[in-house]
């Protein structure tokens, strides 16, 4: 594969990889929990049924407001891409990092990445 070859797949798992975290986000501001829990990675599902995810308190937190995505590793071998991005959370702007995984065909979030880390 030659460079310019490489340098649109690469191209493409960003806007891939993009276009899922701003429509994980978009559900998020609609307050559509069901369509929320859709981007989460099977791992993550397994882990927290969806009935639980969406009656508990400990899953309806504030993620904040994505202001931008500052970068995008994408590792194609490994299956995994990491996103940093600023979000503001009580008028205040945090880092976030969001791991997202190739999980059966597709590219989801880990659900850890985002539930974990925000208590």
């Amino acid at each position: 594969m030659n460079k310019i070859d490489s340098s649109i797949k690469r191209q493409n798992y960003n806007n891939e990889v993009k276009k899922i975290i701003f429509s994980f986000f978009e559900s998020y501001y609609n307050s559509d929990r069901l369509k929320l829990y859709s981007f989460l990675d099977t791992s993550f599902q397994r882990a927290v049924p969806l009935n639980y995810f969406l009656i508990h308190s400990d899953y309806d937190i504030d993620i904040g407001r994505l202001l931008e995505i500052t970068n995008i590793v994408v590792e194609k071998n490994k299956n995994i891409a990491v996103v940093e991005c600023i979000v503001e959370i009580k008028n205040k702007r945090r880092e976030m990092i969001i791991t997202i995984i190739h999980d059966f065909g597709g590219w989801k979030i880990e659900g850890e990445s985002i539930f974990n880390r925000l208590y």
